[in-house]
């Protein structure tokens, strides 16, 4: 008899809890959506829907994904509301985006609880799951773009907070050949504005990329991070090498990204001047 009772409390605790959620969510979306705007109404509401979210079991968060419930109504109100904040005027679909975004932050976090990762390795492995998963139902015709969150800011955010520790372990899943170049394109966005560090492992990988879309993001990556030895690296590229008008332009406009920071010694300055003086 105790063992029944025990039973039927976690039961009812466990169904308390799910309705807590499910109720929070569908007040959020009406406070957003089905009313006068109002920021103070809607912080509330982000704020209960923290706290309840540490404490779901996994039935209960799988069965309400407020994120897609949020995303679904951008879809069916198109009503336009003024932000509290600056007095302009806001579309409603742009908000929800917002708005679905910190909830998939917030959900993010839980995920991985309730997937047991522990260790940061568990957690990327999460990260890219949730990716690929986003990613199939985009590319997949049966789903609608509007029946599903398919952002991916909250894995992107995750991976750049984490990027210094994860350098390693991100570059293997990048050389990786199973690994879409979707996938490759993320992992080089990450390491925008970091440190010359970085220089290497773009230097190492960025010819055999020529041709695709991820050289020009390898590109920004060394306008941002790299020092004189991609300059020297780069100018060689674009003097030897048989590049397209659109890659060559590209290339220079790197150098001249690392010019500016002040990264040039003399010698590869009066080069870049010389070279540029010859291809007018």
């Amino acid at each position: 008899m105790k063992y029944v009772l025990l039973l039927n409390l976690l039961l009812a605790t466990m169904l308390h809890g799910q309705s807590d959620y499910q109720a929070a969510c569908q007040t959020l979306k009406t406070v957003a959506f089905d009313r006068p705007f109002d920021l103070n109404q809607i912080e509330q509401q982000l704020t209960r829907m923290s706290r309840l979210l540490p404490a779901l079991d996994k039935d209960a968060f799988t069965q309400c994904n407020c994120v897609d419930t949020l995303w679904k109504a951008a879809w069916c109100d198109h009503r336009q509301f003024a932000n509290a904040g600056d007095n302009a005027t806001l579309d409603t679909t742009t908000y929800l985006r917002f708005l679905a975004g910190k909830i998939d932050s917030m959900q993010l976090n839980v995920a991985f609880r309730l997937n047991q990762a522990t260790s940061l390795q568990d957690s990327l492995q999460y990260v890219l799951h949730s990716m690929a998963v986003k990613d199939a139902k985009k590319e997949n015709p049966e789903y609608s773009l509007q029946q599903f969150y398919y952002f991916t800011e909250a894995e992107m955010a995750f991976l750049k907070t984490k990027r210094e520790r994860l350098r390693g372990l991100l570059f293997k899943v990048f050389d990786d050949k199973s690994s879409s170049d979707v996938l490759r394109d993320r992992i080089i966005l990450v390491f925008f504005n970091y440190d010359a560090s970085i220089e290497q492992d773009i230097l190492d990988r960025i010819v055999y990329y020529q041709k695709s879309k991820i050289f020009y993001r390898m590109l920004g990556v060394l306008r941002t991070s790299g020092t004189n030895t991609s300059a020297t690296f780069l100018l060689d590229m674009v003097k030897h090498s048989a590049c397209s008008a659109q890659e060559k332009d590209s290339i220079l406009q790197a150098i001249h990204g690392i010019k500016k920071r002040k990264q040039l010694t003399n010698k590869t300055q009066r080069e870049f001047e010389q070279y540029l003086a010859d291809s007018k």
